[in-house]
């Protein structure tokens, strides 16, 4: 697919790796982050179970997306036959919005794109997906296009939001937390 020309995408500062992509390597990671997550769940709930009364900052992944030399064009190479794309990419809050630079936008469908952003090098330093819902007409080009980012390096997909890890190249369970099926599996 070409580039969407003119197309816009937004992502809310808050989404900023929420559902993100990391190597293989950072699943024990993952798996420790999302139980301390859980931890600090049960013991920060608000009285009557509205917020919490303190924050968790996650630990950044001691496995770089870097350290995988993935480029821009392989991603490129992997994900535009299947996505359209777009490089017209902004974040911010509320009425609040600035570009963001090095930074490209795979449309999958409304709220849910996936993003990357890359070096000076051209090597990626993130993915991120701004949503896990999929409308079930772009699951399957969602799924073509996760299969062929798969094959590219081994890698994960943690939805931080719903306590969900799995393997990318597992079409089974990426299948299942689509459809809010899976909320973790237990070994990489």
């Amino acid at each position: 697919m070409t580039a969407s020309q003119g197309t816009k995408v937004f992502f809310h500062e808050d989404d900023y790796g929420a559902v993100e992509l990391l190597p293989v390597g950072a699943w024990v990671h993952c798996e420790q982050q999302l139980g301390r997550i859980a931890e600090h769940d049960v013991k920060h709930r608000a009285p009557g179970g509205v917020g919490w009364t303190s924050i968790y900052i996650r630990e950044d992944s001691p496995v770089s997306m870097v350290e995988l030399g993935l480029t821009l064009v392989e991603l490129d190479a992997a994900l535009s036959p299947h996505l359209p794309f777009t490089d017209e990419v902004e974040t911010g809050y509320s009425t609040y919005r600035e570009p963001v630079q090095r930074t490209r936008a795979w449309v999958v469908s409304g709220y849910m794109v996936l993003y990357a952003s890359w070096d000076e090098s051209g090597r990626v330093r993130s993915i991120f997906c701004s949503s896990s819902f999929v409308e079930p007409a772009k699951q399957p080009s969602f799924l073509a296009a996760m299969k062929a980012l798969g094959a590219l390096r081994p890698l994960l997909l943690v939805d931080w939001n719903a306590d969900a890890l799995l393997r990318l190249d597992d079409t089974e369970m990426l299948q299942r937390w689509l459809t809010g099926e899976e909320e973790s599996e237990d070994e990489a």
